[in-house]
């Protein structure tokens, strides 16, 4: 399997979940703590992300302030999002919609139900 997973959380012990449950579907994930470090890391790896795990609420850049950079972005703009979150109030749903996200998942999430919107929207 080509290219990889970018899972964004500052919760290291949720990333590790998330990798854990990836990496046995035999996915490649590479991480970051917040927005901002994943903004670096998609410069270094370059255009491997098929898909992409963000948190919203994250310190330094949340996960609505990084997907409006994605966007920007025309050599990353089409990598599908699912945003990791708490947050289930209206306001915050339309605004992931509004900003072009591709699902969400509400912490706790089950493991299977990742894994069936990872397979659901990965790009290859």
């Amino acid at each position: 399997m080509s290219g990889s997973i970018l899972i964004i959380d500052d919760s290291a012990a949720q990333r590790k979940l998330v990798r854990l449950a990836l990496e046995t579907q035999g996915y490649v994930i590479v991480e970051a703590e917040n927005g901002m470090q994943a903004i670096e890391a998609m410069d270094h790896i370059g255009d491997s992300t098929r898909l992409i795990l963000c948190d919203v609420n994250m310190p330094v850049m949340n996960g609505l302030e990084f997907v409006r950079e994605l966007k920007k972005r025309e050599n990353h703009a089409a990598i599908p999002v699912i945003m990791l979150t708490t947050e289930t109030n209206e306001t915050m749903v339309e605004e992931m919609q509004s900003l072009g996200t591709n699902s969400w998942l509400t912490k706790p999430f089950k493991m299977s139900d990742l894994i069936t919107e990872t397979r659901r929207h990965i790009r290859f």
